[in-house]
């Protein structure tokens, strides 16, 4: 197998893992301390979701460069892989959860959407080198456009539709995909792809100061939703979406990957990616929808530190030591 270029150990894992853990532990003790209101508390997640998460991904889109590896390749295996756990995060939601699949959409979401920037980015490049730096930028472009459409679709027919035409539903979708910030950011770095267009320098400035506070801002954001997280009765799904995302994910990557015969490296960072802990995106779509909102937030406080040990392991057999 492809060896892993950097050191890869338990250390090298937990320094990246531990700013992630550490901006949320920020948001939660100003907001358990009285130190931020409550008024700030619910108002960030708003900025976050409908400014600087937007203009982030249209900085990351409009950059993203494709790899030598064949584009449908890579992502046929990442997001084959996420269409798969999305099924059993479904099934799980009705059969063993016993919710209705409004809130599985939160919990699907949950259960597939990576920590890609985070943590997915400065790992990756760790353990791999800058050659592995194109296929993270191809997934990063597409992921959210792509979660945010499978979430908006299944949260529509989760909330029941009867009596409604099929071009009246039609349209309620084409209305909330298009009026959705997270997926008019990715829509504006499409066009830049494109077009090779590119901001004036002085509006380019203002976007980066923004865009930069937006991983923090959802993670602190995330902190803040913990405080009075209501996890009465969330155990059972904190414990789906966090097995579903750390295990059974990136176990799809794998075979997907060696189904479709990736080469080496490609293959192991798609691995890599699938086994992120539950990315912030996630809890933006539960919050701002109210759907499994207290049990997304869970699995991300629990998913991200567990993931110092199962991230740890995929590295490592991946390494082949």
């Amino acid at each position: 197998s492809q060896p892993i270029t950097g050191s890869v150990t338990m250390w090298t894992v937990f320094q990246t893992v531990a700013p992630v853990f550490g901006l949320i532990a920020i948001g939660y003790l100003v907001g358990r301390t009285g130190f931020v209101s409550e008024a700030a508390a619910r108002g960030l997640p708003e900025f976050v979701f409908k400014v600087a998460m937007p203009l982030m991904l249209m900085r990351t889109v409009g950059a993203a460069r494709l790899p030598d590896v064949p584009a449908a390749s890579i992502l046929l295996t990442f997001f084959g892989a996420a269409a798969v756990t999305w099924v059993v995060a479904a099934l799980l939601t009705r059969v063993v959860l016993g919710r209705g699949q409004a809130d599985g959409s939160g919990i699907a979401m949950g259960s597939t959407f990576s920590n890609s920037v985070m943590m997915g980015i400065p790992l990756v490049l760790s353990a791999f080198g800058p050659e592995a730096g194109a296929v993270v930028a191809l997934v990063v472009a597409f992921d959210t456009p792509i979660f945010w459409t499978w979430a908006t679709l299944h949260l529509a027919a989760g909330e029941g539709n009867a009596g409604r035409s099929l071009a009246g539903l039609f349209g309620s979708l084409v209305a909330r995909l298009a009026t959705n910030p997270i997926i008019v950011g990715c829509v504006a770095g499409l066009l830049l792809q494109v077009t090779g267009a590119t901001l004036p320098p002085l509006i380019d400035k203002m976007v980066t100061l923004i865009a930069q506070a937006a991983v923090p801002g959802a993670l602190c954001a995330l902190g803040l939703s913990l405080v009075s997280p209501e996890l009465k009765g969330q155990a059972a799904t904190v414990a789906v979406i966090t097995l579903l995302k750390l295990l059974v994910m990136p176990a799809a990557a794998w075979a997907i990957g060696h189904a479709l015969g990736l080469p080496p490296l490609p293959a192991a960072v798609l691995v890599v990616l699938a086994a992120m802990p539950v990315g912030a995106n996630a809890f933006l779509f539960a919050s701002s929808y109210n759907r499994a909102e207290a049990s997304v937030s869970g699995a991300i406080a629990l998913s991200t530190p567990l993931s110092m040990i199962t991230v740890s392991a995929v590295l490592l057999l991946l390494s082949g030591r």
